[in-house]
């Protein structure tokens, strides 16, 4: 993932080592910049074409967004759903289309699987 640093503090030293900042490999340069900007944009484009397909299969839900992993081997849809949606259509298509390993991540839970 690429991010930002925003201000530079001491860690706490009462903190455990798994709640430190992850570590960072590398500062971004300006193609490492430009490549995670043109994931962002074909994730949204990604995002488009499967709710199209969604709609075409008449499956019950919503993708809000995809996310490609920075090397392109994982692609994440999340969607919004209010029932149980069986996926294997989709995602052999999603597969097919994106060659890719794919992954569908629910946004919204339905308040009787949060009780």
């Amino acid at each position: 993932d690429v991010g930002c640093v925003k201000e530079v503090r001491a860690v706490p030293e009462n903190l455990t080592n798994e709640a430190k900042m992850p570590h960072m490999v590398q500062i971004a340069t300006k193609q490492d910049i430009e490549s995670w900007m043109q994931l962002v944009a074909d994730g949204h484009h990604a995002a488009d074409i499967c709710q199209s397909t969604v709609e075409d299969m008449g499956l019950p839900l919503t993708i809000v967004d995809a996310v490609y992993q920075f090397d392109r081997n994982k692609l994440t849809f999340y969607y919004d759903a209010d029932e149980r949606v069986d996926f294997r259509r989709l995602l052999s298509e999603m597969f097919n289309k994106f060659r890719c390993r794919i992954w569908m991540e629910r946004c919204n839970q339905p308040a009787e699987e949060t009780q």
